[in-house]
């Protein structure tokens, strides 16, 4: 009762009960879920923002004044353009990157050289603190563990404060243990019931206590209707849910937990596929 106050509780003797009680009482949505949040099937990561910046060869400032945190990560990297396309790719790369950075402990100073192709956690003791870099010519992306806006914080050359060609802002995780990320993974394939089933329980079997959130949208075969569901640690509680129609065949699935095989849960995923 402590978890839901509005939730009904039905008494029953060895389990007898009015099934209309408990089936089709719309306890999960999908359409509703993403009407609360249009992010809800969206990958968690533990930064917020990315800007895409074409630069020319040369010294560059990260100039960050005082903010809300004592300190923040970024990670800066070069790219073959700047387009959200190339830096997709490197997401769960870059997640990695974060996460070392937080269980490193150590944080640069205010003039300290910012390193190109890894994160580093930047103390922000001065105001402004600043952090620079040496570049070549071409595209970079800036990730930052929270939006510029929250610090005002700039990147300058030269010829002043760069706007980025674009930027990209990301459903943040806010986690601080290493040990903890999302993992996110999607086909356009069907899936075979029974072999995801078999998956799942085993999945659950062994990693349920480090699955703090498990969600997702999926596309069985033979069936017309998406399957939504979603769980935490080994309860996990799914049903169909509108027709697919014309829409394209999807299937997304998301994990937030401790200690994630990406490469273990794409295989098993994988051999689910038809």
């Amino acid at each position: 009762r402590a978890m839901n106050a509005t939730a009904p509780i039905h008494r029953t003797t060895l389990a007898q009960i009015n099934l209309n009680h408990v089936l089709g009482i719309e306890g999960f949505s999908l359409q509703r879920a993403l009407e609360v949040d249009p992010e809800f099937l969206a990958p968690e990561y533990p930064f917020e923002w990315a800007g895409l910046y074409q630069q020319p060869r040369g010294r560059i400032e990260l100039v960050i004044p005082s903010g809300p945190d004592h300190s923040m990560i970024v990670a800066l990297l070069p790219l073959p353009q700047p387009t959200f396309d190339d830096l997709k790719p490197l997401l769960a790369e870059v997640s990695a990157m974060f996460s070392a950075a937080r269980a490193a402990g150590e944080a640069l100073v205010s003039g300290s050289i910012l390193p190109t192709g890894s994160a580093a956690r930047l103390e922000l003791s001065q105001d402004p603190s600043i952090f620079v870099a040496d570049v070549e010519e071409g595209a970079w992306a800036l990730l930052t563990e929270h939006r510029p806006e929250e610090f005002g914080a700039a990147l300058c050359n030269g010829e002043g404060c760069c706007s980025p060609v674009s930027d990209v802002v990301f459903k943040a995780a806010h986690e601080h243990d290493a040990s903890v990320s999302s993992v996110g993974l999607s086909s356009d394939r069907a899936i075979d019931l029974d072999r995801f089933n078999a998956w799942m329980q085993d999945l659950l079997l062994r990693q349920g206590p480090d699955l703090f959130r498990t969600k997702g949208v999926l596309s069985f075969d033979g069936h017309d209707q998406r399957f939504v569901f979603q769980g935490v640690h080994m309860l996990v509680e799914g049903r169909p849910d509108a027709p697919w129609g014309d829409a394209p065949r999807t299937s997304k699935m998301v994990f937030i937990g401790r200690n994630l095989d990406r490469a273990e849960l794409d295989a098993g995923f994988s051999s689910c596929l038809v």
